[in-house]
């Protein structure tokens, strides 16, 4: 009789061992699958959760590309900056920790991009209002540093300038929505808002650059 309770006793804790690693098991997907993203990429790829993807060619070139529909930008609310270090047009680093402590208007634009060039003079109107004390003006651009030079000679475009930034829009930034596009950044490096084209999606007429105005008004006030 005591050797079959010692049986069971010792089955008991056997069986409880794996229990026990099996609740644990099932807590720690649980407390994982529960958390907030934490991360540019985390916040990124839940966004694609809910996109379609079309694989296409570029006519005359051979080349493939992807297309993304039902993308929402404003999902990346929230998300702190990508880590990035690049070299702007006049020789100086600029990276994502550097930006921290002041407001931030990121653009994403190039040359030959119609959209672009018209919301020049409505981000540079931002420039003028608030100066470059409160808040970093910073452009990321797929134009050379020479284009970029030449460019200036006859446009002003008063942002700070990194060329060649292809591979910090499409790499770092993920930028799958367009060109322009337009991020507002917080004073602790975390995005405010997201804005795809030169003017609002909900009302064509009205520059982004008024609504980015907006936004600079109230986290400026805020932190005041």
């Amino acid at each position: 009789m005591t050797h079959r309770y010692d049986m069971l006793f010792s089955n008991l804790k056997f069986n409880n061992g794996y229990l026990c690693a099996y609740v644990s098991l099932v807590l720690f997907f649980l407390l994982t699958s529960c958390q907030s993203p934490n991360t540019y990429e985390d916040y990124f790829e839940a966004c694609l959760e809910n996109v379609e993807t079309t694989t296409f060619t570029v006519d005359g070139t051979g080349e493939t590309g992807v297309a993304y529909s039902g993308f929402d930008v404003g999902c990346l609310r929230g998300a702190p900056l990508p880590n990035f270090e690049v070299v702007d047009i006049d020789g100086n680093t600029v990276g994502a920790a550097g930006l921290k402590g002041r407001v931030t208007v990121i653009n994403f634009w190039f040359i030959k991009c119609a959209p672009c060039i018209e919301e020049i003079p409505h981000l540079n109107k931002l420039v003028y209002k608030y100066g470059k004390e409160e808040v970093n003006f910073v452009a990321f651009s797929l134009d050379d540093g020479a284009d970029l030079k030449e460019f200036h000679a006859s446009s002003l475009f008063h942002f700070l300038h990194v060329p060649d930034a292809e591979s910090i829009i499409e790499d770092r930034f993920k930028a799958i929505w367009g060109y322009p596009s337009t991020i507002v950044v917080d004073k602790t490096g975390h995005i405010v808002e997201v804005f795809r084209g030169a003017k609002l999606a909900t009302d064509p007429t009205v520059p982004v650059a008024s609504a980015v105005d907006t936004l600079l008004e109230e986290l400026l006030m805020d932190d005041g």
